[in-house]
């Protein structure tokens, strides 16, 4: 039975008396720069909001935990993982969220890969991303290395009505544990809602194949809550009501999870208001059907292995945002792998510009990430009453 777990709301107080030190040091530092923290902001009328999914290679704190596997993340681990190491990384991650958008500031950014909630409080709050206005929520996953998926969004674009995670019930692996999926409810400017997932599939470690059928029953997991969601909606519900699924599906938009079980299509309709309306279709922004990436200097997948590009960070978007009437559209074209000089290894070539990594096994290499993040845009218009 798929059921709802434990959550973390990171709009709560300091809470971990490990981390004691480290959050003394933050509120020593706002009390300093005389900061307000303001917990609830009007939401503005903006005409747009950038959408970021980023999977940032194994964020861990220096302090082991005894409930996970997260030796080789301490300083006397193999990775002999510091405060220096892990500050830099902090900082790594912020910039990028700060540059991935331009002149504008991502509305939500789903992470991939962060061991606890600890490691969230340190971003936001010592790295400038509380003061602008970013908030999170995040996993508290029953996966033995203890990596978890988190959401930042900002009071200032998003209302989050709720927060719900799912732990996967594998089928054939009962006793199997991964990452839980993130559900978030969010309440848009225009008054819309926006369902948004923040997922991150089994690995492939174990081989395509054999891997396979646990990416599937995440998928199974995803498309139901869709279902059910959308079948309890009116007509106009579902005209004003959004899915997204974004993270690390770790396979490509044409194979099984995505394309049979999620069955996200990868053609866009040529008739943006032509749908069955009682079905809840869904299209995989980040094929390359959809958006071509050669075409437009973008890297050609979001993850470098074996010499060869793989696109495993995808947006998955209900056709709501597709339909010419809906005050809440997908911008066509705006979805794609985000690559900035910064990101990119000193190692890459002419023909292949592959991400600046933090590890390259257990060799510290002092990158951001081994993917890209990918970013998109939803445009938004209001009733008329309010523009």
């Amino acid at each position: 039975m798929k059921h709802p777990a434990n959550i973390w709301l990171g709009a709560s107080s300091f809470y971990s008396m490990k981390r004691f030190g480290v959050i003394l040091l933050a509120g020593i530092i706002l009390l300093a720069m005389k900061r307000p923290l303001v917990e609830q902001l009007h939401i503005r009328h903006i005409d747009s909001l950038m959408i970021v999914s980023y999977n940032v290679e194994n964020l861990f704190d220096t302090i082991h935990d005894e409930r996970i596997n997260d030796v080789e993340f301490t300083p006397e681990g193999a990775k002999h993982w510091t405060s220096h190491r892990y500050h830099r990384k902090l900082q790594h991650i912020s910039q990028t969220i700060s540059r991935v958008g331009g002149r504008i500031w991502p509305s939500l950014v789903t992470l991939v890969e962060v061991e606890n909630a600890g490691v969230i409080e340190d971003l936001l709050h010592l790295y400038g991303l509380w003061g602008k206005g970013y908030r999170y929520v995040i996993t508290n996953s029953p996966d033995p290395r203890g990596v978890d998926v988190a959401m930042l969004y900002r009071i200032t674009d998003l209302e989050l009505l709720s927060k719900s995670e799912y732990a996967v019930d594998f089928t054939n692996a009962p006793y199997k544990k991964s990452r839980n999926v993130l559900e978030c409810k969010f309440r848009l400017p225009n008054n819309d809602t926006l369902y948004a997932y923040g997922v991150h599939f089994p690995s492939r470690r174990e081989g395509v194949g054999k891997s396979e059928p646990f990416r599937c029953d995440v998928a199974h997991l995803i498309r139901d809550r869709i279902n059910h969601l959308y079948a309890s909606l009116s007509s106009k519900g579902r005209l004003n009501t959004h899915f997204i699924v974004m993270g690390d599906f770790n396979e490509e938009s044409h194979e099984k999870a995505i394309k049979e079980v999620l069955s996200a299509l990868d053609v866009l309709p040529k008739d943006s208001v032509s749908y069955l309306n009682d079905y809840p279709h869904l299209y995989s922004l980040m094929s390359p059907k959809i958006e071509p990436w050669a075409k437009r200097n973008h890297p050609l997948g979001s993850y470098f292995y074996h010499h060869q590009w793989q696109q495993l960070d995808h947006f998955i978007i209900s056709h709501s945002l597709l339909k010419a009437n809906s005050l809440t559209q997908y911008q066509t074209g705006s979805a794609y792998n985000f690559m900035a000089p910064f990101l990119v290894s000193e190692h890459s070539s002419l023909q292949d510009s592959f991400p600046f990594r933090t590890y390259g096994g257990n060799f510290y290499m002092g990158g951001y990430s081994d993917h890209f993040p990918v970013r998109m845009l939803l445009s938004l218009k209001y009733p008329k009453p309010y523009k």
